[in-house]
């Protein structure tokens, strides 16, 4: 299958060295998420993905072994976390862009609201 990659990386999606394989990546805003947000990355992870889910050194996840052809299922799937997770994107639905994806590190008694700022300024 015909991929755009650069389309493709741009919403944070990654080409693996499986042929016609993708991994997505989300940061995790602050490292911190719920039991909620650990399900519906299990279920994306089980349902698109080869069941294989890694954690990134930059506080984020990467859903592993997706098929091309359901990158787009993948990205409507991501939504309900990106909304969750407070994760901005210019696009909703579109997934996230992968430009200036890193996030900030910041101590866990820091506030809540700290901790967003430093998210979104990401």
């Amino acid at each position: 299958m015909e991929m755009n990659c650069g389309k493709l990386k741009k919403y944070a999606f990654r080409v693996t060295k499986h042929r016609n394989m993708a991994s997505a990546r989300v940061r995790v805003p602050c490292g911190s998420l719920n039991a909620k947000v650990l399900g519906q990355v299990q279920h994306i992870a089980e349902t698109y993905g080869n069941s294989e889910v890694h954690l990134t050194i930059r506080q984020g996840f990467e859903i592993m072994g997706i098929p091309f052809e359901k990158v787009e299922e993948v990205k409507q799937a991501l939504q309900p976390i990106i909304d969750e997770l407070h994760i901005n994107q210019s696009e909703r639905g579109a997934g996230f862009e992968a430009s200036g994806t890193r996030n900030v590190a910041v101590l866990m008694t820091a506030a809540k609201s700290a901790c967003m700022i430093s998210a979104s300024w990401a």
